[in-house]
């Protein structure tokens, strides 16, 4: 099932802030957050025209080697339908 997936677009627009953070030096406030996330994903499914959008789960699976560049982040997606 896997690489029946790999061939499928994904895209979904998603956000996190960090509710712990201190604030910093940056170009919003001193007394505001400054640790954002964003990323656009899409997921669909060409062969019934279906869009999964949207996001109820999100798991993310660390580097062996301790390498933050290579953990994985996996989703799972729904449709209103």
């Amino acid at each position: 099932m896997t690489s029946q997936l790999l061939g499928r677009a994904c895209t979904l627009a998603t956000s996190l802030w960090l509710g712990g953070d201190q604030g910093g030096e940056s170009s919003l406030s001193v007394s505001k957050w400054n640790t954002f996330l964003k990323a656009m994903l899409v997921c669909s499914d060409a062969a019934t025209n279906k869009n999964f959008n949207r996001l109820q789960d999100v798991f993310l699976l660390p580097d062996p080697n301790g390498r933050w560049k290579d953990t994985r982040v996996y989703g799972v997606f729904s449709n209103p339908w």
